[in-house]
């Protein structure tokens, strides 16, 4: 081969290397200098506490407030069926209030829908009527499951 062409081939081929370290290096330049540069900007916030008082709720299966539920039991369910439990709530607290129930859980259990979960604002010695709608979804196993029904009580604006 030509002496000038192998001097020629040697210089293109040392200058590939070459450019794919620049590129690197002008790549990494770029990230560092899109990380160089932060700016923080103060800000506040202003945390109001709920209205003094107490947050206590009574349920009941009863309009006239007889017969406190200390138990859901939910009976006997079958796949696909919508079943449903009637029961009064009653504000005890001296404020406004708001109330929300989650879906009870248990291993082996699941429900395909439970609702309503949110029951909204009570005033203070309000009573509403509540009517869950339930039904247990397909995958859950057969048996008997114990379960908690927890009703969240918040202070309402």
């Amino acid at each position: 081969m030509d002496s000038g062409i192998k001097e020629f081939m040697m210089r293109k081929i040392l200058k590939i290397p070459l450019i794919l370290l620049l590129l690197m290096l002008l790549g990494v330049a770029v990230v560092t200098g899109a990380i160089m540069y932060s700016l923080n900007i103060p800000g506040s916030i202003t945390v109001e506490l709920p209205a003094e008082g107490q947050y206590e709720i009574k349920i009941y299966w009863d309009a006239e407030l007889t017969n406190e539920v200390t138990f859901f039991d939910l009976g006997t369910v079958k796949f696909d069926t919508v079943y449903n439990i009637t029961f009064y709530i009653k504000n005890l607290s001296s404020v406004p209030i708001e109330v929300d129930c989650y879906n009870p859980s248990a291993p082996g259990l699941r429900w395909y829908q439970f609702r309503p979960w949110d029951f909204g604002r009570f005033d203070p010695d309000e009573v509403k009527e509540i009517t869950l709608f339930y039904e247990v979804d397909n995958s859950s196993e057969g048996g008997t499951f114990d379960f908690d029904l927890t009703f969240n009580v918040y202070p309402s604006e």
